[in-house]
């Protein structure tokens, strides 16, 4: 029985994430699709930048892992990679609402992501 639960719960993530995505990827961008947005890095300047990337994972049901990757480019050479992990607390679940295949609506809970922020000085 609770593999079933799991299994459902597993199946609707997987359906929520691909119904919702579009509408969330959509909604994030205010300007039309010819305008080129300032915070949109498409390559890295490597004669001297610091690349940073974020990522969060599920570690077990009470705890995530924010993984922050910062690359150091000088001459277009990489000269140090250096990969922090961090243990934080899960910040559970939310209810979020979608559809199966055939069209019928769906409810269950997906896990909450961490949403980051950064500030350059």
């Amino acid at each position: 029985m609770e593999n079933s639960i799991k299994k459902y719960f597993k199946t609707v993530f997987l359906i929520l994430s691909v119904v919702l995505s579009p509408l969330f990827l959509s909604s994030c961008d205010d300007n039309s699709e010819d305008e080129e947005r300032e915070d949109r890095v498409k390559t890295v300047e490597k004669d001297g930048s610091v690349e940073v990337v974020f990522n969060s994972r599920k570690l077990d049901e009470t705890r995530d892992i924010i993984e922050t990757k910062k690359t150091f480019w000088v001459k277009n050479a990489k000269i140090k990679e250096k990969i922090e992990l961090d243990t934080v607390p899960s910040l559970g679940k939310i209810k979020a609402e979608g559809t199966d295949s055939l069209g019928k609506p769906l409810t269950g809970e997906v896990k909450k992501e961490y949403e980051f922020y950064v500030t350059i000085k």
